[in-house]
């Protein structure tokens, strides 16, 4: 498609952060001794990580996003001022799509728009409403509850592993809302008719405990095989859903086809438009974690196909706005609740470590919370912990079971308890009886 497409009159627009698949122009290639420098900085961490037992009680240094081919600075501002061409990105998202959004033409003009963004993939730092909760952007930087060389081995403690799906699913609502200002955009200029309009992922996320978050394994499967695949033909007038077996090698042959061009050399997928290709037998999964490419190959109808959709719906509903997904599982009679209706038990603790101001802003909340208790209890008595957002209960928690996160804890507070500007937040925890909150030492990881 990358070099089909540029020999051709029509403008190409291309972002790619991380894959490499379009041709580079001579004009963008830069070499810098910069460059390799930083790369041979991130050696560092990358090598602790490889050498130093993930039991070992201590600090994983972060591995940089240079160690990826990403940036976290812009190296050339010059790019944002450009709307046509080859775009490595920023390593921000954020400033990608948007940049993104700019390079779409006004009017309706034939042209290829290629967009590679690094969203819903971690770090998760979007509510549904688009505000970010936290800014730092490093990809390798795991939820709570990951361990393993790149954290991606679950914790078996299962309120944990709700929090980082809960996370994550707020992180897809808000790329189906840029998606949203994408088709708001080809609207406005008259080309969304005209359009042939694919959305599509590289691979799923598993949020089993226990199991690894993107390696196939057997019990998850159903979580990583599966993407979602959305095609919008030239002058489609209404959608279906279909379950045919497709994979993405089939994306490229499709777009050739609506557009009328005969490929020269074989390829390895088929069209989705020929509704009369034979079924394809079986389901294919490459995937590279080690020292080798893998694979994974299944009946494309398996017994748990719908397994990953099944567990969400039941753990968090269909995510509308009245939903579950915002839900408290610990609790949910107390959220919501003043102050006044509990027993606040003094604790010699200077007030200013038990309060702080949190920022709400149009793009930015302060309201995804994570710290740890060392008070010595069982790892069977977990201690229950309150946030409290202006005066009332907006989240309850508890410490974590597993051993290897002894006296963790993370939640989300929900962003109705929040008002613009400053917002008062403390944190309690609950005592024995459940009579009665004491206010604990309180800080935003973000």
């Amino acid at each position: 498609l990358f070099t089909l497409m540029p020999a051709s009159d029509y403008p190409v627009v291309e972002f790619e952060p991380v894959s490499r698949l379009a041709p580079t122009p001579r004009e963008i290639t830069r070499t810098t001794f910069a460059a390799w420098s930083d790369k041979m900085t991130a050696l560092g961490p990358v090598y602790f990580r490889a050498v130093v037992p993930t039991d070992l009680p201590v600090p994983k240094p972060e591995i940089p996003n240079v160690w990826y081919g990403l940036s976290d600075e812009v190296t050339n501002t010059d790019d944002h001022d450009r709307t046509r061409g080859l775009f490595r990105g920023s390593g921000n998202p954020d400033e990608d799509f948007d940049h993104f959004l700019r390079c779409l033409p006004d009017e309706s003009r034939p042209g290829l728009f290629f967009l590679h963004i690094l969203s819903p993939h971690q770090p998760w730092r979007h509510l549904p409403s688009g505000k970010r909760y936290r800014s730092r952007n490093l990809i390798t930087e795991a939820p709570l509850g990951g361990f393993g060389l790149f954290c991606e081995d679950w914790t078996d403690d299962e309120l944990i592993l709700r929090h980082a799906w809960q996370r994550y699913l707020f992180e897809v609502a808000a790329v189906d809302r840029r998606l949203g200002q994408i088709m708001d955009r080809l609207q406005a200029s008259g080309m969304l008719d005209d359009c042939l309009l694919i959305v599509m992922a590289d691979h799923g996320v598993s949020f089993l405990p226990g199991q690894s978050r993107r390696v196939p394994q057997g019990s998850n499967l159903e979580d990583i095989l599966p993407i979602p695949l959305f095609i919008k033909l030239p002058r489609q007038q209404s959608g279906r859903i279909s379950d045919r077996n497709v994979e993405s090698i089939d994306v490229f042959p499709t777009i050739t086809d609506v557009l009328g061009v005969d490929l020269a050399e074989p390829v390895d997928g088929m069209s989705l438009l020929n509704e009369e290709r034979p079924a394809r037998p079986r389901k294919s999964l490459q995937y590279d974690f080690g020292a080798s490419l893998d694979s994974t190959i299944i009946n494309p109808d398996f017994p748990r196909k719908y397994g990953s959709l099944d567990r969400m719906l039941a753990t968090f509903g269909s995510g509308t706005l009245n939903d579950r997904l915002r839900e408290s599982p610990l609790r949910p009679d107390w959220i919501g609740r003043p102050l006044s209706e509990f027993t606040i038990t003094p604790v010699s603790l200077p007030v200013e470590t038990a309060t702080f101001q949190a920022t709400s802003s149009p793009d930015r909340i302060v309201c995804c919370f994570e710290g740890g208790v060392r008070d010595g209890r069982p790892l069977e008595t977990p201690l229950t912990m309150v946030i409290t957002v202006n005066g009332r209960v907006a989240a309850v928690t508890r410490t974590s079971t597993d051993p290897r996160l002894r006296g963790a804890w993370c939640v989300m507070a929900d962003e109705k308890f929040y008002h613009p500007g400053d917002n008062e937040v403390r944190l309690f925890s609950v005592s024995e009886d459940g009579s009665s909150l004491r206010p604990e030492p309180c800080w935003p990881l973000w």
